[in-house]
């Protein structure tokens, strides 16, 4: 199973928090750690908004290589499937500041790399809702200042994620499962399942409600 684990090595270690603070952008390193698991499904990772690598091959440099990276993916709207670069290969796309993607190691490789980079405190998202899926995978920036308002008590989750987006315009946060191997959502507003909690490093994709755009200028610490 993957383990993602974060350190920051600049900056606060107290990224998404149920406190408020003045806003900064400074550097922040994100440790990320990658096991092998049994079905080799892409983690989904959130990029700094700042970031030195411009594209897909980069970003498998950036992460160990193509000895250690399989490949890197993104989600394509306009046909709603994700399109895949083999590291090392052909197809190579750039990468779109604020949008996560989805990295897959060579088997039994572990990727354990620093991603180092800087948040953009004047970037927002503006997401129109499309005749397809109505999903975007975004990264959350690590020091994200996301309050602790709904869901469950005392967690960091979809929930507050959701009304830090704006439940009138964000329908579901989708994620990809590694304990029941699926991808799961979180219904914005709804009292029928316990939403899942964030973790630091992690992209989610985020759903339009009908007919509606999504605009969100992430807080951040």
């Amino acid at each position: 199973m993957r383990k993602p684990r974060v350190a920051i090595v600049v900056a606060s270690s107290c990224l998404l928090a149920a406190a408020s603070a003045p806003a900064s952008n400074m550097a922040f390193a994100l440790r990320l750690q990658l096991t092998t698991s049994g079905d080799q499904h892409p983690h989904f990772v959130a990029l700094p908004y700042e970031y030195t690598p411009s594209n897909a091959d980069e970003l498998c440099a950036d992460l160990g290589g193509s000895d250690v990276v399989q490949s890197v993916a993104r989600w394509d709207e306009t046909t709603s499937r994700f399109v895949i670069y083999q590291c090392g290969g052909t197809g190579n796309f750039a990468l779109t500041e604020g949008m996560s993607y989805g990295v897959r190691q060579v088997a039994s490789q572990t990727i354990d790399t620093l991603l180092v980079g800087i948040h953009d405190p004047a970037f927002s998202f503006n997401i129109a809702p499309t005749s397809q899926s109505n999903l975007t995978w975004v990264s959350v920036p690590y020091h994200a200042a996301i309050v602790d308002l709904g869901g469950t008590d005392g967690v960091v989750d979809a929930e507050d994620l959701c009304l830090a987006i704006g439940s009138d315009t964000l329908f579901a946060i989708v994620r990809w499962d590694d304990t029941s191997q699926t991808y799961s959502a979180h219904v914005c507003g709804s009292v029928f399942d316990e939403p899942f909690p964030l973790t630091i490093g992690e992209g989610y994709g985020l759903v339009n409600a009908s007919g509606q755009t999504i605009q969100w200028q992430p807080a951040h610490y």
